[in-house]
């Protein structure tokens, strides 16, 4: 019973690994589906806003004109922000908690270190990325960059493990990279027969809010994968 059950984890893990990338296109579809709609959301309470106010003719319709053509100026301006400014005010929110830490190391200082790692140069660029995530540990991509060096090229997982654990145990950002760093930290703990530390982590980030529908999707059905082993 315990091998069957082993080989159906082993076939759902295969199943949402080559399933991850449609599902993380669907993310993307989502999130610019939502900003369009919501773009056009405001466009349109601008305009409604616009012809209340352009048919107010007499004092006795000022009162009411001036108060419809408000409702839809809020409208647009619900709309416009949450278009707009849901990217700044999610980073002002955490940069509460990591104001120094949370700010991202530019890709052009990044892209050195892909091609030393294209070259073959792994010591190097697990150096330097050892330097930027001491320095930013809420890069996402640097992290992901260097807990798969540790895993992939290296072979050490426990030091992969450990640079994930200190992503995920403080506060971060939701970034793209998230949902593979997940899928990568509980194939590592899954390999190190360590399932519990990776359930704690994918029920952790369940409750962050900034998740699409779909990588939502994508980290229950990992944690159902992982819980059945």
């Amino acid at each position: 019973m315990a091998d069957e059950d082993k080989d159906i984890g082993n076939i759902l893990l295969e199943m949402d690994k080559q399933h991850h990338g449609n599902r993380r296109r669907e993310s993307a579809r989502y999130e610019w589906l939502k900003k369009i709609i919501l773009f056009l959301a405001g466009c349109l309470c601008s305009y409604m806003g616009v012809m209340a106010f352009s048919k107010i003719n007499s004092k006795a319709d000022a009162v009411f004109g001036v108060l419809k053509a408000a409702m839809w100026g809020a409208g647009a301006g619900v709309s416009f922000a949450h278009c707009f400014l849901d990217g700044i005010g999610h980073l002002i929110g955490n940069s509460i908690y990591a104001p120094v830490s949370y700010l991202k190391v530019p890709p052009e200082k990044l892209s050195p270190i892909k091609g030393q790692i294209i070259a073959g140069k792994i010591a190097e660029a697990i150096e330097q990325l050892r330097n930027i995530v001491e320095r930013h540990p809420q890069t996402a991509e640097a992290v992901l960059m260097l807990a798969e060096l540790y895993s992939d090229a290296t072979g050490e997982l426990e030091q992969a493990q450990a640079v994930l654990e200190n992503y995920f145990g403080n506060a971060h950002p939701v970034e793209t990279e998230n949902i593979d760093m997940l899928l990568l930290y509980s194939d590592i703990c899954r390999e190190l027969g360590q399932n519990s530390r990776a359930v704690n982590v994918l029920e952790q980030e369940l409750q962050y809010k900034g998740y699409s529908k779909p990588d939502r999707k994508s980290i229950r059905t990992r944690l159902k994968a992982i819980s059945g082993d």
